[in-house]
């Protein structure tokens, strides 16, 4: 079951009900008003105030919709909430107040708080009848549910129950509704009931299913029930107790260390899951902790599904559950919160997934268009155009009237017309030296196309065919420059497309020639200068790449992960996220504007269990062909659950606090448990005080997500920014819990507000406004995002100033705590406004004053404006944003992070997993003699790979072939050989086997060498160890200044995933190598051809690779020194022609 819709009513959500004619979910809140919402998105359909106190019910028929309050009960219009009939509580002073309400055949039957029942008209709204509690009882009912009889189908009766746990059973037919049984569901209070007709449960006819949930009494406190009962209610007249399931054990309060609640059933329903025609496991959601548990009546199973909670916990519920509900078909489910959030979920998708069975069209008011004001003597240029939303009518003209437009004639350069002689109408020239071969044309118009027709597809050519056109660089980078708006610079290039995403906010996608991804040029999208790195997209959950270059340019963060990967301190030798992110940062620094992948970093990230149970994971991020369609998961909702888990993880693997880090405050920052919480952390308290008694529980907690909200509200005026971040910083919620002070059952009011202003403001930002952001943003033009804010914390309370339009004095604020903030970057949602694509994101970030504004999309890097990082229109609306202090290095000392702990030890030693006799370790880890490592030394390099998955491809009708998705491999082996002169030179120091946890389809043995159970701990007979030791060895060696030596190593680094600088790659593919011939030489060619040795016989060995590619370059070495470098490569050459450039077999 995945959440396919969520919105917030801004007061507390007190039930819900799914229409049982048209497609709508109706909310009820404290405050007396109704919404509709049409799912599965939950867009809003109709709003209102139908009573002056909380909604209680609301029950939906032909007529239009009955809806209850404390003081009134009435039927209205769905799509006005015009009133047809009202009936108010005060007409009747014996009344008292209304309780609940069910609909029997045509009439209305409600329960009043003085115990009564009222029989009411439901076309006149006139009471009929009343009756009164048997035995002249005055306990009112709390909840009514209308009960059919398997024996009697003509029957009228109704299931009442009372707040102290009585059930009656009432015959509506009979004599003053006369009770024809009653039984006690419990011996405290009740909490919920739901019927549902099931199949038997025995041998004899269908039974009716009666759950329950409430309290126990133990004199003198009364304890929740932690369990759900089950009755056979198939005699009405006999009602007969079948079971008890009981459910999980206490759970902790949050923000509290006293006190504990239990985790009580609170609500119970029937529903049929999945529209199956049998009965479906009914679902029961717990009121603490939002967890649902799944429970199939039919063969008395229990499990729990974790899931939900987080599901919940996605749509950033602050309080606790207060109601749910079921669809009649079974589709959808809806659960609300304190907080108001109101979320939806679905085991279908939003084609086949119903409300109910009929699903009658919902009418739709007629929206009146704004009219521009313009008078007669205006100009037409003030009215400007409006956006095209379909295709013009001139495109669909037939060709017939129509004619392509002649390329215009290719001017003659002026020193050819200088010489040019007339004969009649013609002139000709001689060639005036201008490099112009005969019968070449003045410049290379063919070219110059092509170049043009790659920018305006947005996709340049292959490196491979720039290469055969001679295109070079000529149509690789377009000066663009710096836009101030690309939402209002209509000078943009724009494809033929009708979509309104100007080219570099649009999804850009990687295609593969028959030469793999490396033919891909990266460098056509980057436009960054000094170089921007960007990331590739062919990865699963690549959602992120946004966020992590936001992470990158965030400095607090990026020393904390240089400091981490610097020594031997990390804990987790095998998925530790601190680690990968600190691998990435470095390839990003090291890269200079190369494109880079964060495909370690996602791996490790996708194998998290938590995650996964968050819903953090992109299925469909990656797909090739044959891909199951999945529902399209809401990106926004994902980066945002993506932004606190991520920070929350890295913050449990920074390590301890360290002393001094923080300039300020220095006792309570070193109270805080990690360096993230002491660099990045949002100290807040949070205090939970009884209703009853006044008992309070204070406890300090550390966030790093300030959750923001622009609601939807039927307001004219849009909030400030400062406005929205102020309410967002003071948190209050309630709850029902028992108290340790009065031992009581109490309402528990729950208060976090912050301690101290943090160094980094990180915030999720929540927008809901549909078409009224063009109307807040004037068109587009505005820029509603402040660059600089201050925050003020005086005593519990902030106060936000935009510095740029509010007045704010300093030195009015000496006893306060004050910071003042810059935007350091936003990442923006582009809904391409299909619902059949998905959205995708974008980072606006400030990288310094050098660079300054940068656009990231995935691989794309462009400069832009700061008005076009605030601003926001109807397809871009931020989702996360960073603010940082302005004097953020005064405020934290890194000299502190710095280690003192040096990697070499990671070459001294080989510790393994495999620990065991037949060990085969070839390797002689260094010496202290060989330590520490230089700068310019010289090792040797070479590695394996197994095949993860296979390459997708598309052959067409023709018979041609394109990638579709191309094939993943896995580092299983990588060698390093000493390249220094001596007698230990050619000697391996480093040969790790990599303990491979993904299922491997091919082993490629032919090239890798590696057989089946080599990468397996249980039976590899090699040294094996987890990828993240082997790629710290490595990373180590690129940060000591190693010149690595080896045959292909390009391919070989971007699988393994690290950046090397071009500095220190000495590959022997391109020194032996004649650009004219157009063909690269084999590294078992070159050895037998130069060296004379036979390698590779059958099956690759990294360490006979490496070692062939050492003496190659040392060979390459003694011929340049001789000076007969450039003959032997020739004569190397005609040999390869000769045996075909492989050796002659013996």
């Amino acid at each position: 079951m995945q959440r396919v819709g969520v919105v917030d009513t801004q007061t507390q959500s007190t039930c819900i009900h799914f229409d049982c004619i048209e497609a709508l979910v109706w909310i009820g809140t404290e405050n007396g008003r109704v919404l509709s919402m049409q799912p599965p998105s939950l867009s809003l359909h109709t709003c209102g105030f139908v009573a002056e106190s909380g909604v209680r019910a609301i029950e939906s028929v032909d007529k239009g919709l009955v809806v209850l309050s404390d003081g009134e009960i009435s039927l209205r219009d769905r799509d006005s909430l015009r009133s047809r009939w009202l009936l108010r509580a005060s007409e009747n002073s014996s009344m008292g107040l209304f309780q609940c309400m069910a609909l029997i055949d045509s009439d209305l039957v409600v329960s009043t708080s003085f115990g009564a029942l009222l029989l009411v008209g439901l076309r006149s709204g006139i009471i009929l009848k009343t009756l009164a509690q048997p035995d002249g009882s005055s306990a009112p009912y709390v909840i009514m549910r209308p009960l059919s009889s398997p024996s009697n189908a003509s029957s009228k009766l109704l299931l009442c129950a009372t707040a102290a746990g009585a059930v009656h059973v009432r015959d509506m037919k009979l004599p003053a509704a006369r009770v024809i049984s009653r039984f006690d569901s419990h011996s405290g209070m009740l909490s919920d009931l739901d019927l549902s007709p099931c199949p038997s449960l025995h041998a004899k006819g269908p039974t009716v299913l009666l759950a329950t949930t409430g309290f126990t009494m133990q004199r003198p406190y009364m304890l929740p029930d932690a369990c759900v009962k089950l009755w056979d209610l198939s005699t009405p007249s006999n009602p007969k107790f079948l079971y008890q399931v009981d459910m999980p054990a206490l759970v902790p309060v949050p923000d509290s260390e006293e006190l504990q609640q239990p985790a009580m059933p609170t609500f119970v329903r029937f529903g049929l899951v999945g529209g199956n025609e049998e009965p479906s496991p009914c679902m029961i959601g717990v009121q603490d902790s939002g967890l649902i548990v799944s429970w199939d009546p039919l063969n008395s199973r229990v499990h729990e599904a974790e899931l939900h909670e987080a599901e919940l916990h996605d749509t950033q519920l602050d309080g606790y559950m207060t109601s749910m509900e079921y669809s009649t078909t079974g589709d959808y489910l809806a659960v609300a919160s304190s907080s108001g959030t109101v979320s939806l979920y679905s085991t279908k998708s939003a084609e086949i997934a119903r409300v109910n069975t009929y699903e009658r069209e919902s009418t739709v008011p007629d929206l009146t268009p704004k009219l521009v004001p313009v008078r007669d003597q205006d100009p037409l240029s003030l009215v400007g155009m409006p956006y095209y939303n379909e295709q013009l009518l001139s495109a669909s003209w037939p060709t017939s009237i129509t004619h392509d437009a002649s390329r215009p004639l290719t001017r003659i350069p002026k020193e050819v017309l200088a010489q040019a002689k007339m004969s009649d109408f013609v002139g000709y020239a001689q060639n005036p030296g201008l490099s112009f071969r005969r019968n070449q044309t003045v410049q290379s118009i063919w070219a110059q196309s092509q170049a043009r027709a790659a920018l305006e597809s947005g996709f340049p050519k292959f490196r491979s065919e720039q290469e055969r056109e001679g295109l070079g660089k000529s149509g690789r980078r377009s000066g663009y420059g710096v836009r101030d708006s690309p939402i209002l610079d209509a000078a943009y290039p724009s494809s033929a497309t009708t979509s309104p995403i100007p080219k570099p906010y649009r999804r850009v996608q990687i295609k593969y020639s028959k030469f793999g991804i490396e033919d891909f040029d990266f460098a056509f999208f980057n436009k960054s200068s000094p170089n921007h790195s960007g990331l590739e997209t062919h990865i699963s959950n690549s959602y992120t790449n946004a966020l992590l270059q936001l992470f990158y340019y965030t400095p607090p963060l990026r020393r904390v992960a240089a400091s981490h990967i610097s020594n031997l301190k990390c804990s987790k030798p095998k998925s530790c996220l601190l680690c990968e992110l600190g691998f990435l940062f470095a390839m990003l620094k090291d890269a200079k504007g190369a494109n880079c992948q964060a495909g370690n970093f996602l791996n490790v990230f996708a194998g998290l269990k938590d995650a996964g149970a968050l819903g953090l994971f992109d299925e469909d991020s990656v797909k090739g062909v044959g891909a199951v369609k999945q529902p399209v998961k809401d990106v926004g909702v994902m980066i945002h659950g993506f932004h606190r888990f991520i920070l929350e993880v890295i913050s449990g693997e920074s390590g301890v606090g360290v002393s001094g880090l923080c300039t300020e405050n220095r006792e309570e920052n070193e109270a805080l448990e990690t360096v993230m919480k002491q660099v990045m952390g949002l100290p807040m308290r949070g205090v939970n005080s009884c209703n009853g008694c006044g008992k309070k529980d204070l406890k300090d907690t550390v966030g790093f997500v300030v959750d923001v909200g622009l609601k939807f509200s039927l307001a004219e005026v849009i909030p400030s920014f400062g406005q929205l971040l102020e309410i967002s910083f003071l948190k209050e919620t309630s709850f029902r819990a028992p108290c340790a002070g009065c031992n009581k059952q109490q309402t528990i009011s729950h208060t976090k507000t912050v301690r101290r202003l943090p160094n980094l403001l990180s915030i999720n930002f929540s927008l809901n406004a549909g078409d009224l952001v063009e109307t807040w943003m004037e068109g587009g033009s505005g820029s509603w995002i402040p660059q600089r804010i201050a925050l003020v914390l005086k005593g519990a309370q902030v106060s936000v100033f935009d510095l740029e339009r509010d007045g704010f004095n300093i030195d009015e604020y000496e006893d306060e705590q004050v910071a003042i903030y810059d935007l350091k970057g936003v990442v923006s949602e582009i809904k391409t406004g299909d619902t059949a694509s998905r959205s995708h994101l974008v980072a606006h970030i400030y990288v310094d004053d050098e660079s300054g504004w940068l656009l990231f999309n995935d691989f794309l890097v462009e400069p832009i404006s700061v008005n076009e990082a605030t601003q926001f229109t109807k397809w871009k609306t931020p989702t996360v944003m960073q603010y940082i202090r302005v004097d953020l290095n005064d405020m934290i000392d890194y000299s502190k992070l710095d280690s003192a702990v040096p990697l070499d030890s990671l070459l001294t030693e080989t510790a393994v997993l495999n620990e065991r006799q037949d060990l085969r370790i070839m390797s002689v880890p260094l010496a202290e003699t060989e330590l520490p490592l230089t700068s310019g030394y010289l090792v040797a390099i070479d590695a394996e790979f197994v095949s993860l998955q296979k390459e997708e491809l598309e052959i067409r009708s023709d018979g041609s072939r394109s990638t579709i998705l191309p094939s993943k491999l896995g580092l299983a082996r990588v060698s390093v050989l000493r390249g220094k002169d001596g007698p230990m030179e050619g000697v391996p120091f480093m040969d790790d086997y990599i303990a491979i946890q993904d299922p491997i389809v091919d082993y490629l043995t032919e090239y890798s060498g590696i057989y089946a159970g080599d990468l397996d701990p249980a039976t590899s007979t090699h040294p094996l160890v987890h990828l993240k030791v082997a790629y710290q060895k490595l990373r180590h060696l690129v940060d000591s200044g190693c010149i690595f030596v080896g045959h292909g190593l390009k391919k070989d680094f971007r699988i393994i995933n690290i950046i090397v600088p071009p500095e220190q790659i000495i590959d022997t593919v391109d020194i032996f190598f004649i650009k004219e011939r157009q063909r690269k030489l084999s590294l078992r060619f070159l050895a037998w051809s130069l060296l004379r040795s036979d390698i590779q016989q059958d099956t690759h060995d990294s360490i006979e690779d490496a070692r062939a590619a050492l003496l190659l370059y040392k060979k390459y070495l003694a011929l340049t020194k001789e000076g007969t470098f450039e003959q032997v490569l020739d004569a190397i050459y005609e040999e390869g022609r000769k045996y075909n450039f492989k050796p002659p077999q013996k």
